[in-house]
């Protein structure tokens, strides 16, 4: 005994799987698309800050803002680990040779090349700081030489200057 399936019956499941096929598919395709347009809104969004930023960047002021801004941080990075002045804005500036440093100056022997020099011409205070491993190098008092021409300068040493609010007199670190 055989069973007959009418093909009505037949005709209307094979026209159903299709139209699940289409719907997943369909679905599928809808959440690609809305994939690709939240992505693209994220990147325009992304591009149009990074041109504001350079765009600032690229004046006298935005550069001097950048400054101001990164010697902040370091100033908030050091002040985590020893009390600083208040009343005075820092001169820093970045130790590029290091070995020459520690050869006229004892004070930076143990700096390394990356290292920063911090100097607060009130206090009469020098700090040398590794950003890398976030630790003082060495602290000590400076010598000012009341003498000498009031120009820019760093510790008697090739040194990366980061601009500064005041002109600054020479410095020498007093080794303790």
């Amino acid at each position: 005994m055989a069973i007959k399936i009418p093909t009505e019956v037949n005709s209307e499941m094979t026209k159903k799987a299709p139209k699940k096929r289409s719907s997943w598919l369909t679905v599928l395709l809808f959440l690609l698309l809305l994939a690709s347009v939240v992505a693209f809104a994220w990147s325009y969004t992304n591009y149009q800050k990074a041109q504001q930023q350079l765009a600032q960047f690229s004046t006298f002021e935005g550069q001097q803002q950048l400054a101001k801004d990164q010697i902040k941080q370091l100033v908030d990075e050091v002040s985590k680990l020893i009390i600083l002045p208040t009343d005075e804005d820092p001169t820093v500036a970045t130790v590029l040779d290091a070995a020459a440093l520690a050869k006229d100056q004892p004070f930076y022997k143990d700096a390394k090349n990356g290292d920063k020099v911090i100097i607060y011409v009130k206090a009469k205070k020098a700090i040398v700081y590794d950003p890398v491993l976030q630790k003082l190098v060495n602290v000590g008092p400076i010598y000012i030489n009341e003498n000498a021409q009031t120009e820019s300068t760093a510790p008697a040493a090739p040194v990366d200057n980061t601009p500064v609010n005041q002109p600054v007199e020479p410095v020498t670190p007093v080794n303790p």
